[in-house]
């Protein structure tokens, strides 16, 4: 239908005879369709998407466009790489692999078929003699890039942050809540090792603000105080209660 709405009425028979016997050579036949310079940007939406433990509000899923992951380490939030419209900057960068729905008061992103899924986390997909092999998903890496925009945003909030300026991090929530779930998965962990331990740094403002927006432990109701406070418990005790033994 995507092909069909920009072609001219001379032009549908010759479409519909072009098109694409299976949905691998559909699926194919989007991706490489994917302009060259948001390849990288779409392959980490479709990584975060895959990796989600709930599904992404557009807002949450647009700021990873934010993060420079060209470098090493946990990635640094550039708030002037921010898309004013924030669906035509997941659209642009997905094609019609996604869609954005309605769900409950938030509009979500999520794969416009559960096929998609299954198709971009597929070995065959990975084979060198695809062209579009580069688009293959790998579960650990795609927790991996999701993990570290978490983190990138976790410690970019200081002791300065409130429950209003909270607003302007539309990631913050998600990354408060879930980042230890993905860090968890299988060797996740040892690939952000630094950015870890940076927030379990009692000395430094994150660790008391990550637990100030979603204590998952309960000692203390998130976000009742208008900025963050001083945690009941050390970070050792939350290092050791998520599972983190290096830490």
């Amino acid at each position: 239908m995507e092909v069909l709405r920009h072609c001219f009425p001379s032009s549908v028979q010759r479409i519909l005879e072009e098109l694409p016997d299976s949905l691998d050579e559909t699926y194919e036949r989007i991706l490489r369709e994917i302009r060259k310079p948001n390849q990288g940007h779409a392959h980490r939406l479709l990584q975060c998407l895959v990796a989600a433990v709930r599904p992404l509000e557009v807002k949450e899923l647009a700021e990873v466009l934010a993060f420079d992951f060209n470098t090493e380490g946990i990635p640094q939030l550039n708030l002037g790489w921010r898309w004013e419209d924030q669906e035509e900057a997941v659209m642009s960068a997905c094609s019609s692999l996604v869609m954005i729905v309605k769900h409950d008061d938030s509009l979500v992103v999520q794969f416009s078929h559960f096929s998609v899924k299954e198709f971009l986390t597929a070995e065959r997909l990975a084979e060198s003699i695809r062209d579009v092999s580069c688009y293959h998903i790998r579960l650990e890496a795609a927790h991996t890039i999701l993990v570290r925009a978490c983190l990138g945003v976790l410690l970019r909030l200081d002791d300065r942050i409130d429950r209003d300026s909270m607003e302007s991090f539309p990631l913050a929530r998600y990354a408060a809540q879930y980042w230890a779930t993905h860090a968890r998965i299988e060797n996740v962990s040892s690939r952000i090792k630094d950015g870890m331990e940076c927030l379990f740094d009692a000395d430094k403002p994150h660790f008391a603000t990550w637990l100030w927006i979603y204590n998952e432990d309960g000692w203390g109701d998130s976000m009742l105080t208008m900025r963050p406070k001083k945690p009941e418990a050390v970070p050792l005790y939350y290092a050791a209660m998520l599972g983190f033994r290096d830490l």
